[in-house]
C-alpha cells in the first residue's frame, strides 16, 4: 500500500541582525535586501545667518528594518533508469531565496503511476547532498520501508544558500522491463507560506534490462572568486547486465559564468579548441548560442565498467553574450551527460556535435538514451576591492604607482569657530575626496579618521559631496562595482581648542581609511592636510560718548574711566563687544563679582538706547562688527559713598563657547554722596503747674555719609528761645540707646552736637562708633518744666533744629532738620501714654512680655506695639482717643489690633485703620476715669515676608 509521511515541522527561523547585505548584487540580493538590514535616512537643512555666515542642521535619523519574506525554489523533476532490484538516484536542489534565514520540510511520497505497468519502490531514502556531488552526507532525513516512514528535523538555510537533496530508491527483484514508479518530494516554508508556497519534484523511474548508465558529479570547490578556477570531476559507470550498444559520448553545456581550460580522461588533457589540440578524434569543442560545449566519446562501456574525466573551468567577471557582471551570490549549477548512442533524438540521428547537443538536455523520457549527472553548485564569492584618493577617475591604492597630478593628499586651509572641511565644491581638483569600487560586487566602506592632530574631543562628519548631506554610520552606502563615491569631511573642533602649524613641515596630517564592509582586509588611506589655521579674537572695551573707545586691549582697563552712581538708582555704562577675529562669533556674557545687594546686569541696546531686555550672550557678531550693550548697576539705597581714589571695581567677562577666545573689563563705579537727616516728629502735650513733660524724638541718618564725624559733617544743634513765661527746656541725647535719660552724661549743653555723637549706639547698630552712619539713629528727648508760677492756659512752643556744616547738599525733600513741641498748662487733667513693644517671629504666637528698650525684628518677622494712656488726674478724662502709625519697612498685620478699656474689651468699631493702612486710632466708648488706664495693641510686619 502506497503511503506518505510529512517531515516533522521542528526548526524556527533564524532571527537576522539588521546590517550589510553580504550577497552583493546577486540577483536575489538586489531583489531583496537582508531582513533587519536598516533603511537609515536623515534630512539635512542650510540657511544663511544674520551674519551672512551659511549654517547647516541636521535632522534625527530615521530607521526603517526590511521585514523578513520567504522563497524557496525546490528543482527539478527527475527520471531516470534501473534494473530490477537496483537502486536509483535524483539529485535535486533546494535555495532559499527569501531575504532571510528559514526553514523548511520535505514530504515524501510514494506514488501510483496512472499510465503503464507499475512496479513498487521497496525501499526510498532523503539525504543531505549539501556539496552536490550525489553522494549522499550523513544519515537519511527521511526513509520509506514497507509503507512506513521515519524522519528527522527540519531544513535550515541562510538567504540564497542551497542544498542538495539527494533520493535513492531501491526496485523490486520481481519488476519487469519498462515497468515504473514514481515518488514526490515536496517542500514547505516553515515561517513563510504565505510568500513561499510549497513546490512538489515528481522522480520517476524506469525498469531497464542490458546496460544502465549513471553519471556522478562533484567539484573541488564550494565556493569561488570570480577569475577563479573550479574542478569538476565526472563519474560514469554501466551499473547494468551488458554492456552498451554504442560507444557513450559524455558532454557538458557549461553555464555562462564559467570558461572551459581543460579536459582530462585517461591522462590526455584536452583544451577549448575544436578538437582539444589532439588528433584522437574523441574530443570536440565549441560554443552554441554564446554557450561552451564540449563532447567526449569514451567508447563502449562493459557491464560494470567505469570510468572519470576532469574538466576545470575559470570563473568569468561576466556572463557571456552580457554585461551582467558575476557578483557575490551567483549560482554556478552545472549538470553533466552521459548519451549511450552518442546521436542526436528524432527520426534521422546524427552523431553529436557542440552545435546540435541540446542547450537543455530532456527531461522526460523522450530520450531515454540521455543520462544526466546530478547538479553540481558551487557560489561565487565577490571579489572586494577598493581605494580612496584624490582622483576621480584613477582608481589607484597606496599600493600603486600613482598617476601624474596625483599625491594622495587633500589639503584645507582652516578659520576657528568654522568647520574644517577637506574636499567638497569649493576645494581644487587634486583636492578632492573620492572612494572607489575595484570590486566585481557591491561594497560599502566604513570610514575612519585619526584625530590626534585635531583632539580626541573634536566631531567628525563623513558627507556626500554637497558637502551638506551626513553619510549614515560613518559608512558610503552602497557602491557599484567600478563606481565612485565622492565624499567630504568635515571636522568641528572643540571649545576653544586652537591648533597651531608647525614651520615644518607646514602642515598637520591626519589620515583618512576606507574599509570594506565585505572584507575588512581591504583597507586604503589618503592624506588629510591642513596648511593654515586663522585663530579667532575679541575685545571688550567701554565705547564713551566721545574720545574712543576704552580698555582695548586683552583683560585691560587701565583707561577706563570712573562712573559716579547715586544710590537706589540704576545707572547706565556702556559694553561693546568687538569681533576682531575672520569669523562670526557669538559671546556669553557673565559678571564673575558683584557687590553684595548690589544689582547688576545687562541689557540689549537698540538704535543706541537702553532696552529692558537681558542680554545673557551677544548672539552672532560678524568679523570685523561689534555690538554695544547697557550695563545697569544699581547700588541698594544707603550704600556708603565711596572714597573716589578707591573706587568699586564692576568686571564684565565674554567668553565665545564655540571658539573659547575671551575677554574682561573692569568698570571703576563711585559711589556718590547723598545727605539725608530726619529729626521726627512734633509733640504736644500737658503740664500741671510746676510740672513737666517729656518728648520724644528720633534722629535718623537716611544718607550714606556718616554725620558728625569730623569738620566737614559737623552737626549742631539749636534750640528756641524761651517764651518768657518762665519755662525750662532741656534737651537730651540717648547715647547708649537705652530709652532712659542719663542726666550726666546724656545732656546737651552746647551748640555743638557732636560731642555727643562720640561713641554712640545708635538705634540698628551694635558697635559703638563716631557719628551718626548711615541708618543709624538716637533718641532725642526734650524736656519742658512749668514754673510754679504758671496759670492754667498758658502754652509754651519749643523748637530744636539741627544745623548741618553744609545744608546746601543735603537731599531738601528727604530731610527734616527741626522739631516743635506744644505743652499747654491745666489744671488737673493729665493723660501719659507709655509705648512698648515686643517680637513675635511666627506673627501668630502674641508675645506675653513687652519692653521699651531697642529690640531687633528679621525680614518677615512681626513687632508687637502696646499703648497705654493712663489718667494720672484728678477728675475723668473725656473723649480719649490713642493714635499710632505704621512704621516705614512694615505694613500692618492684619487683625491684629486690639483695645481694652479699663479692663474691658473695646466696642466693634471703636479700632479704626485708615485706608491707607498706615495709622490705627482706638476712641474709648466711655470717660477714663481717674487712675484709670485704657490699651491699644497691634502688629505690623516687617518687609520682606509674606503677609498673612
Amino acid at each position: 500500500m502506497k503511503q506518505h509521511f510529512q517531515l516533522s515541522k521542528v526548526a524556527a527561523a533564524l532571527a537576522v541582525v539588521g546590517g550589510v547585505s553580504l550577497f552583493g548584487s546577486s540577483a536575489i540580493a538586489a531583489q531583496l535586501p537582508s531582513a533587519g538590514a536598516s533603511i537609515s535616512n536623515v534630512a539635512t537643512a542650510s540657511y544663511t545667518d544674520s551674519t551672512g555666515s551659511e549654517r547647516t542642521v541636521t535632522s534625527n535619523l530615521v530607521k526603517t528594518l526590511i521585514a523578513q519574506v520567504g522563497g524557496f525554489t525546490l528543482v527539478a523533476d527527475r527520471e531516470g533508469q534501473t534494473a530490477a532490484n537496483s537502486n536509483i538516484s535524483f539529485s535535486h536542489i533546494l535555495t532559499n531565496t527569501g531575504n532571510g534565514t528559514d526553514s523548511f520540510n520535505l514530504e515524501l511520497k510514494n506514488l501510483i503511476p496512472t499510465t503503464g505497468s507499475v512496479f513498487d519502490f521497496t525501499e526510498i531514502k532523503v539525504y543531505l547532498d549539501k556539496n552536490s556531488d550525489g553522494t549522499p552526507d550523513g544519515e537519511p532525513i527521511i526513509t520509506y520501508s514497507s509503507g512506513k516512514y521515519t524522519t528527522q528535523s527540519a531544513i535550515q538555510l541562510d538567504a540564497n544558500e542551497s542544498t542538495g537533496i539527494l533520493v535513492v530508491a531501491t526496485t523490486p527483484s520481481n519488476a519487469t522491463a519498462d515497468q515504473v514508479d514514481q515518488l514526490s518530494l515536496t517542500a514547505t516554508s516553515v515561517g513563510y507560506t504565505s510568500t513561499a508556497p510549497a513546490v512538489i519534484n515528481t522522480d520517476t523511474a524506469y525498469i531497464k534490462t542490458g546496460a544502465i548508465i549513471q553519471v556522478e558529479k562533484s567539484a573541488s570547490v564550494s565556493t569561488s572568486n570570480v577569475n577563479g578556477d573550479i574542478t569538476y570531476t565526472l563519474k560514469f559507470y554501466n551499473k547494468g547486465t551488458a554492456a552498451t550498444v554504442d560507444p557513450v559520448t559524455i558532454y557538458d553545456t557549461l553555464p555562462k559564468n564559467v570558461e572551459l581550460k581543460t579536459v582530462t580522461y585517461n591522462g590526455v588533457t584536452y583544451n577549448n579548441t575544436a578538437n582539444g589540440g589532439k588528433t584522437d578524434n574523441k574530443y570536440q569543442y565549441g560554443t552554441q548560442s554564446d554557450t561552451e560545449v564540449f563532447l567526449l566519446n569514451v567508447g563502449v562501456l562493459t557491464a560494470g565498467q567505469t570510468g572519470q574525466l576532469t574538466l576545470t573551468v575559470k570563473v568569468k567577471d561576466t556572463v557571456s553574450g552580457t554585461s551582467t557582471k558575476v557578483v557575490d551570490g551567483d549560482k554556478i549549477i552545472n549538470t553533466a551527460y552521459a548519451d549511450t548512442d552518442g546521436k542526436t533524438n528524432g527520426s534521422t540521428p546524427v552523431p553529436l556535435t557542440p552545435g546540435n547537443v541540446p542547450l537543455t538536455p530532456p527531461t522526460s523520457t523522450t530520450d531515454k538514451t540521455v543520462v544526466p549527472s546530478n547538479p553540481n553548485t558551487v557560489t561565487v564569492v565577490g571579489l572586494f576591492n577598493g581605494s580612496i584618493n584624490d582622483s576621480a577617475t584613477d582608481a589607484w591604492k597606496d599600493t600603486e604607482t600613482k598617476p601624474a597630478g596625483s599625491d594622495d593628499i587633500v589639503n584645507t586651509t582652516a578659520k576657528q569657530g568654522e568647520a574644517i572641511v577637506f574636499g567638497g565644491s569649493v576645494a581644487g581638483a587634486g583636492d578632492k575626496i573620492y572612494i572607489h569600487n575595484l570590486g566585481n560586487t557591491a561594497d560599502s566602506y566604513n570610514l575612519s579618521i585619526d584625530k590626534t592632530v585635531f583632539g580626541n574631543d573634536s566631531i567628525v562628519e563623513f558627507l556626500q559631496s554637497d558637502g551638506k548631506t551626513p553619510l549614515i554610520s560613518n559608512n558610503t552606502g552602497s557602491i557599484e562595482p567600478g563606481a565612485t563615491l565622492e565624499i567630504v569631511v568635515r571636522v568641528t573642533l572643540s571649545s576653544g581648542r586652537k591648533l597651531t602649524i608647525p614651520a615644518t613641515p607646514g602642515y598637520l596630517q591626519s589620515l583618512l581609511t576606507s574599509t570594506s564592509v565585505k572584507n575588512s582586509k581591504n583597507s586604503d588611506t589618503i592624506k588629510l592636510h591642513l596648511t593654515a589655521f586663522t585663530e579667532s579674537k575679541v575685545d571688550l572695551v567701554h565705547r564713551p560718548t566721545t574720545g574712543g573707545d576704552k580698555g582695548t586691549g586683552s583683560n585691560n582697563s587701565s583707561d577706563v574711566p570712573k562712573t559716579t552712581i547715586q544710590p537706589g538708582t540704576p545707572n547706565q555704562i556702556d559694553v561693546t563687544i568687538k569681533n576682531t577675529g575672520s569669523t562670526p562669533d557669538n559671546y556669553v556674557i557673565t559678571l564673575p563679582t558683584i557687590p553684595d545687594g548690589w544689582t547688576v546686569e545687562i541689557f540689549k541696546k537698540v538704535n543706541g538706547a537702553c532696552t529692558t531686555e537681558k542680554a545673557p550672550s551677544s548672539g552672532n557678531i560678524a568679523a570685523g562688527t561689534d555690538a554695544s550693550f547697557c550695563l545697569t548697576v544699581t547700588a541698594p539705597a544707603g550704600t556708603p559713598a565711596t572714597d573716589p581714589a578707591n573706587p568699586i571695581n564692576i568686571p564684565v567677562a565674554i567668553q565665545s563657547p564655540s571658539t573659547g577666545v575671551k575677554d574682561t573689563i573692569e568698570y571703576p563705579v563711585v559711589v556718590d554722596q547723598v545727605r539725608s537727616l530726619k529729626l521726627t516728629q512734633d509733640r504736644s502735650g500737658q503740664v500741671a503747674v510746676g510740672g513737666s513733660i517729656i518728648y520724644t524724638h528720633t534722629l535718623t541718618n537716611y544718607g550714606n555719609v556718616t554725620e558728625g564725624l569730623d569738620a566737614t559733617t559737623k552737626l549742631e544743634f539749636n534750640l528756641s528761645a524761651a517764651s518768657a513765661k518762665g519755662e525750662i527746656v532741656t534737651v537730651y541725647v540717648d547715647t547708649n540707646n537705652d530709652g532712659a535719660i542719663d542726666p550726666v552724661t546724656e545732656l546737651w549743653t552746647g551748640t555743638n552736637l557732636d560731642a555727643l555723637l562720640k561713641a554712640t549706639q545708635g538705634a540698628g547698630t551694635t558697635a559703638k562708633e563716631d557719628g551718626l552712619s548711615p541708618k543709624e539713629s538716637v533718641t532725642v528727648f526734650v524736656k519742658v518744666e512749668a514754673p510754679k508760677t504758671a496759670a492754667v492756659g498758658d502754652s509754651y512752643t519749643s523748637t530744636v533744629t539741627v544745623v548741618p556744616n553744609d545744608a546746601t547738599k543735603f537731599d531738601k525733600t528727604n530731610s527734616v532738620f527741626a522739631i516743635t513741641d506744644l505743652t499747654t498748662v491745666i489744671e488737673e487733667g493729665l493723660v501719659t501714654l507709655v509705648k512698648s513693644q515686643a517680637v513675635s517671629s511666627d506673627c501668630a504666637t502674641i508675645p506675653s512680655v513687652f519692653g521699651e528698650s531697642e529690640t531687633k525684628a528679621k525680614p518677615g518677622e512681626c513687632v508687637y506695639y502696646r499703648i497705654v494712656a493712663t489718667n494720672q488726674s484728678k477728675s475723668d478724662a473725656n473723649n480719649v482717643t490713642i493714635y499710632d502709625a505704621v512704621p516705614t519697612y512694615t505694613k500692618y498685620l492684619a487683625g491684629s489690633a486690639t483695645g481694652t478699656e479699663n479692663g474691658t474689651a473695646a466696642s466693634a468699631g471703636a479700632i479704626i485703620l485708615n485706608t491707607a493702612q498706615t495709622q490705627v486710632s482706638y476712641k474709648l466708648d466711655n470717660k477714663l476715669p481717674t487712675t484709670k488706664t485704657a490699651t491699644l495693641e497691634f502688629a505690623v510686619k516687617v518687609d520682606g515676608g509674606v503677609t498673612p
